[in-house]
Order: structure tokens, then C-alpha cells, then sequence
């Protein structure tokens, strides 16, 4: 309720363990709804990757274990919304808006009709020009182009800022934790 461009609608949510979406069994045993799903959302955290395969794996996971239970990659659309936005502000090559996007506030929430879609077609794409120049990412963005029937990409913070260890020195501000909602 109050949520912007969420009129009457319901959202349902589930969050299976990414452990089973590492080996195509256990996603069928335990994820098989998502065969199902029109709109898939990952939320990553690349400071978290273990390696630069493992979103390839993933993606490779996925999308055998939805042919196995009777579902078509591309027929659905894949949501990649990158965590942690704060901790990203830092790496090399980021794109402005995306940089924008985290430090200033949510101006694609705010904006009126079509705006809001440009600007998160915008912003998506420059996510995705941006991973795909990234060292180890290349090959997850052309798989999951290849793979889906659309593909986008948002940022959020849920903090705002960059924790200093485990205190957070600013207030907590998140930035665009609704943003992957005005896709599905």
C-alpha cells in the first residue's frame, strides 16, 4: 500500500537458497516454481564472488534445470540487481548514472510516464555495457542475453553508504531498493 506504480497488484515473493540453483538437482527438487515465473530476480553482489565463473555457473544451473521441468529461459525475463551498490562505487569504469543513481537518490522513482521507463532502460543498459567490459563478467552477460528472453540490471543500497567494518557512521539511507519492483 502507497508504494508508487504499485497500484493494486500482489507480489509473490520467494526466496529459495542460492545453494539450490548450484546443481541442477537440487533446483529442480527445490526451486522448480521458478520454471514458472514470467520475471526472475538475482540479486548479486559482485564484491562477493568467489570467482568470475560462478555467475556463468549460475546461469548455466538455471537455465538446464528450467528445460528439465518443462520451461523456456526465453520466455521469461531475467532481473540482475547488483547489491551492495555503496561498496561499488569505488571500481573502475562505473557508469555515471549508475554512480549518480546510488549517491544523489532515486530520480527514475520520481520521474512522471514514460520517464521512468526510459530511465531505467537507460540505466540498465549502461549496467550492462559496464559488466560486460568487467574481467570475468563478459561471458555471464552474453550467455544470459543469449539465454533469456530480455535481460535488465538495477543497482541498490540498502544502506546508502559504505559501512566503515560493522558501524555505519552515516544514517541509513537505501537507494533504489524499489527500483527492481518497477520491472516485474
Amino acid at each position: 500500500h502507497g508504494v508508487p506504480r504499485m497500484k493494486d497488484c500482489h507480489l509473490l515473493v520467494y526466496d529459495t537458497a542460492g545453494e539450490a540453483f548450484q546443481q541442477v538437482s537440487a533446483l529442480k527438487e527445490y526451486g522448480g516454481y521458478v520454471s514458472r515465473s514470467p520475471v526472475v530476480v538475482w540479486l548479486v553482489s559482485l564484491k562477493d564472488l568467489k570467482s568470475s565463473t560462478e555467475l556463468v555457473d549460475f546461469v548455466t544451473v538455471y537455465v538446464q534445470g528450467v528445460l528439465e521441468l518443462g520451461g523456456d529461459p526465453k520466455e521469461q525475463t531475467l532481473l540482475v540487481t547488483l547489491t551492495k551498490g555503496d561498496e561499488l562505487l569505488d571500481l573502475e569504469g562505473m557508469p555515471e548514472r549508475m554512480r549518480q543513481f546510488l549517491a544523489e537518490g532515486d530520480e527514475i522513482e520520481s520521474a512522471t510516464g514514460a520517464e521512468w521507463q526510459q530511465g531505467l532502460e537507460e540505466l540498465s543498459k549502461e549496467i550492462e555495457e559496464w559488466l560486460e567490459q568487467r574481467r570475468g563478467l563478459m561471458s555471464f552477460v552474453r550467455i544470459a542475453r543469449a539465454e533469456f528472453g530480455a535481460v535488465r540490471y538495477g543497482v541498490v543500497s540498502a544502506l546508502g553508504s559504505k559501512p566503515e567494518g560493522q558501524t555505519q557512521l552515516v544514517s541509513v539511507a537505501p537507494h533504489g531498493v524499489l527500483t527492481p519492483l518497477l520491472w516485474v
